[in-house]
C-alpha cells in the first residue's frame, strides 16, 4: 500500500476523480436521452409516424416503377385458354 502511495500523486488521484465525475454525467445524459418515453414522448405515436414515413417512401418508389401491361397479359391468357379448349384429346375406347 505504501508503495502505491509513493507511485501515485495527489494530482493523479484528483484527475481520476474528475474523469469519473465527467463519465458519470455523460452516462446520465445518455440515459436521459435513451429514456425518451419518460420525457412525454409517446412510443406509439413515434411508431405511427415511422410507419407513415415508410408508407410515403413506398408510395414514392411505386410511383417511379413502370406501369404493368395488364391488357396484353389478359389477351395472352384468353388465347391460351382457347388453344387448350381446341386441343381436347379424344377418349380412348376401352
Amino acid at each position: 500500500m505504501k508503495t502505491m502511495q509513493k507511485e501515485v500523486t495527489i494530482e493523479q488521484v484528483e484527475r481520476l476523480r474528475e474523469d469519473q465525475e465527467a463519465a458519470k454525467e455523460y452516462q446520465e445524459t445518455l440515459l436521459s436521452i435513451m429514456g425518451g418515453a419518460e420525457d412525454g414522448v409517446d412510443e406509439i405515436e413515434l411508431e405511427a409516424e415511422l410507419q407513415a414515413l415508410m408508407d410515403e417512401e413506398a408510395a414514392e418508389v411505386l410511383a417511379q416503377l413502370p406501369a404493368v401491361p395488364t391488357a396484353a397479359a389478359a389477351i395472352k391468357i384468353q388465347q391460351t385458354e382457347e388453344e387448350e379448349e381446341g386441343r381436347e384429346e379424344p377418349m380412348l375406347a376401352a
